[in-house]
This record gives C-alpha cells, structure tokens and sequence, in this order.
C-alpha cells in the first residue's frame, strides 16, 4: 500500500491536487503485493515560464521507483509521470519473472554427472611416472 508525502515548490498543493495525485498514483496499487509498504514521494514544481514539473520517487528495498515530467499542464504532467512509473514496474516484474522462469527451467534440465576420477581405471599412470629417465622422446 503507497503512503503519499506531496510538496509544492512555487504552487500552493490544494486539496484538488492531492487527489488528483493520490487517485492517479492508486493505480500502482495493483503491482504491488498487499503486505508491501512503500511512501510516494511526489514534488509539484512550477516555473517562471510556466511550465510544470512532476517528480515522483518511489523507495523499494531492491528498486527506486522514479520519474519526472514537464509540461505546461500540471494535471498532464501528473498523468504522463504515473504513465513512466507504470512502465517501469512492468519492465521489473517481466525481467525478475523471465529470470525466475530461467531458473527454473534450468534446474529442470539434467546435467550429465561428470565421472570421479577415483573412480577412473587403477592401472593408470601419474604424470611423474611417464619421464622417470628425464628423456624426452
């Protein structure tokens, strides 16, 4: 379950914006297992031009999540942000799924047992008994 932490830099974050973030946001919700805890991080900023940035840091124990949109809406910018992040865990999942199925496709596999060489033939020689004389030849 995502815990929300959302500043503005240069924007008042109205009641508004906070749920426009936590709804959208929420949709990440159902890649994550039901025991998982992670906080949110989302910075609204706006410029002097205009423009709107979005930055939203998502800490995992083995994975950030992070992504960061410009656009002169800050209501586009909020949704092509939960867009990236979404792309970002379906790229995770997929990889530690293939890695996973890899695995254990692999354990499937037999190896073929290599012989141990006490096992080998007694009568057979050492190095050092081959050159006893110091001849070569």
């Amino acid at each position: 379950m995502l815990t929300y932490n959302v500043r503005g830099e240069n924007i008042e974050v109205t009641e508004a914006i906070r749920n426009y973030v936590e709804k959208r946001i929420n949709k990440l919700n159902k890649y994550f297992n039901e025991g998982a805890q992670a906080i949110a991080h989302v910075n609204l900023k706006v410029y002097s031009n205009k423009q709107a940035k979005v930055e939203v840091t998502i800490p995992m124990p083995y994975l950030t999540l992070r992504a960061e949109e410009t656009n002169p809406d800050l209501y586009a910018s909020i949704d092509l942000v939960t867009d990236k992040l979404e792309r970002q865990i379906r790229k995770f999942k997929t990889k530690i799924n293939r890695k996973s199925r890899e695995k254990g496709f692999a354990d499937l596999v037999e190896t073929p047992e290599e012989p141990d060489l006490e096992e080998a033939d007694d009568d057979s020689t050492d190095a050092a008994d081959l050159n006893v004389s110091g001849q070569s030849g």
